[in-house]
């Protein structure tokens, strides 16, 4: 399935080795896709990279080192002379225990918001001379309102969102595109750890065919899966008591 939108095109997917990164791989491999494939583990990556019916390249590295981000963009841009779409997938999750609380926050925060952050300062000093480029990332629907034991999760995720809403404000008379990607539960080994029952679990698979599938219209907010979408939208608009309550019989 070769699909003119991807022909050819260098993407650069980072948390590559595993999860919705791994599956966006194999998705865009099969339509035609150039891919530079970032992770920490280079092992499954090389593994990956076999699996492969398109050119790809690995960098691996740690996307909280600004330095290691910088030098990896710098690498992409010498092996494959350009980079059409980034897609900052790396992220991780942890639960936030009262008795421990700011300890999640600092791995959350380095990995979630400033790896995507070192990741764009990069990415815009290769696209803002030529004027194009598509960045995208990875929220979550976690990012619309706080959950149990997710205070850190969310938080991350929220700020990830106003960085991306207020970078296209900052990018809207330029031809360089950016898209928000709003996920609900995606089965990976992040969400295996989970001791929840999660509605509308998805498969990877079926997850990166739908990222694929909008990012290839560039729509600049991509939520999913819909209907799920549409609740957890309308649960935020209720009253905050209302919320609290309703939030609280989750915990």
């Amino acid at each position: 399935m070769r699909e003119p939108f991807y022909q050819n095109k260098v993407v650069w997917i980072t948390g590559a080795s595993s999860g919705i990164g791994e599956a966006l791989a194999h998705q865009l491999s099969m339509r035609g896709a150039k891919l530079a494939l970032s992770g920490r583990n280079i092992e499954a990556l090389n593994k990956l990279k076999n699996a492969l019916t398109t050119e790809a390249n690995i960098y691996a590295f740690d996307v909280a080192d600004k330095k290691a981000t910088c030098d990896t963009v710098d690498a992409i841009i010498r092996d494959f002379k350009k980079i059409d779409l980034a897609i900052l997938n790396a992220g991780i999750s942890q639960h936030a225990d009262l008795e421990s609380f700011a300890s999640s926050f600092e791995p959350l925060m380095q990995v979630n918001v400033l790896g995507p952050v070192y990741a764009i300062d990069a990415l815009l000093k290769i696209f803002l001379p030529i004027n194009k480029g598509h960045i995208a990332t990875i929220s979550s629907l976690a990012s619309l309102g706080g959950l149990p034991k997710a205070a850190a999760y969310c938080a991350s995720k929220s700020a990830l969102k106003a960085i991306f809403e207020s970078l296209q404000i900052d990018l809207s008379k330029t031809n360089i595109k950016t898209s928000i990607i709003f996920p609900g539960f995606i089965k990976t080994p992040l969400t295996d750890k989970n001791d929840f029952k999660m509605p509308f679990l998805m498969s990877a698979k079926k997850a990166a065919k739908i990222m694929a599938d909008r990012l290839a219209k560039e729509e600049p907010q991509i939520y999913f899966p819909r209907f799920f979408a549409f609740m957890i939208r309308a649960v935020n608009l209720l009253p905050n008591f209302l919320y609290v309550k309703l939030m609280s019989r989750l915990r």
